[in-house]
């Protein structure tokens, strides 16, 4: 009898988190621009926030970005979480914008920084001292300011915060949630893999000045849990990541040409912490965790940067977007809200 009941129990409060999810993914989204100072550098990085809002939709378009949201909406007050994302050489806040608007319908903040020095228009400090700090740096202060900023912060308080990231955006998140970078490993790993992508593109090793400086006091605990894909790692020795106590998800692209596995993901397994899941996508490329760009914009992209041929895009993100958001449901959510 007591079985049954519990099984009784069990299927009632599975059901009641199945219509909790689909509310939630039935609720409104606005989008707004602010701005924060990188810590390091002292320059200005524009921030785009999605969150929850029962404002009506428009059409909302952003570079080659076009969805629907509520331009500067006003926030419903039934946030629950916050998520910060970090992009990868080269990009924008926009480059997960499809994900980003998927967990603010289900209810969380994401706020996005473009990186002073390291974006699509300026690539001035990418690879130095001051962007391998200034980027753990940004999204630390990106949480500063929406845990103070007044339409954010009654909702916000005392919630559970992810960070999600992709290539030196995955860097930047390992660093945040405790992983030790290195500028030595890095002159190593570049020395010992001259023709490796990552230490080819671009002012990828640091100057010579630079590699005197440490790499510390970057780690925020305030991060609950975190999502890195195709994380750039050749500034973490091979026991880094051993150090993070908090749960997160590691996606690796199979058919990577920037980070092959082989040489990046793959020489942490000895070390791997038991809070992290490591996930293999065989059939992926580096950038096939981003939302899918216009077949315009695609055609203009290298090689290295475009989906392995049949990869399909828009279908794996949609899968990937449920699962990320599964996997922050778990983990930053002790229990569902109405």
């Amino acid at each position: 009898m007591f079985r049954l009941l519990r099984l009784i129990i069990l299927a009632v409060v599975a059901f009641a988190i199945a219509l909790w999810l689909t509310n939630r993914a039935d609720a409104g989204v606005g989008v707004d621009r602010l701005e924060v100072t990188d810590p390091v550098s002292g320059r200005a990085a524009p921030v785009t926030v999605w969150y929850p809002s029962d404002d009506p939709d428009e059409t909302v378009t952003i570079g080659p970005y076009a969805f629907s949201a509520s331009r500067s909406g006003r926030p419903n007050g039934r946030a629950d979480g916050l998520i910060v994302v970090s992009h990868g050489s080269g990009g924008s806040s926009m480059g997960h914008v499809g994900t980003a608007i998927a967990l603010a319908q289900a209810g969380f903040v994401v706020a996005a920084p473009t990186h002073p020095g390291d974006n699509f228009q300026d690539l001035s400090t990418r690879g130095t001292w001051a962007s391998y700090a200034g980027r753990p740096k940004t999204l630390s202060a990106v949480i500063d300011v929406l845990l103070g900023d007044e339409r954010f912060a009654v909702a916000l308080k005392q919630k559970q915060i992810g960070a999600m990231g992709l290539s030196r955006g995955g860097y930047t998140v390992l660093a945040l949630a405790g992983a030790q970078p290195e500028l030595t490993h890095l002159a190593a790993f570049c020395q010992a893999h001259p023709r490796d992508m990552f230490c080819l593109l671009g002012a990828a090793v640091p100057a010579r000045a630079d590699g005197e400086r440490a790499l510390t006091g970057l780690a925020d605990d305030r991060i609950a849990a975190f999502v890195v894909m195709a994380p750039g790692t050749a500034l973490f020795p091979d026991a880094a990541l051993a150090e993070i106590r908090i749960p997160g998800l590691f996606y690796v692209a199979g058919k990577d040409g920037i980070l092959g596995p082989a040489r990046h993901a793959e020489r942490f397994r000895a070390h791997w912490p038991a809070s992290v899941r490591y996930i293999r996508v065989e059939d992926a490329g580096h950038a096939s965790f981003a939302t899918p760009l216009p077949d315009r914009v695609t055609q203009l992209l290298p090689a290295f940067l475009r989906d392995p041929a049949g990869f399909d895009r828009a279908d794996f993100v949609a899968r990937l977007d449920r699962e990320i958001l599964e996997f922050f449901n778990q983990t930053l959510r002790q229990e569902p809200r109405r």
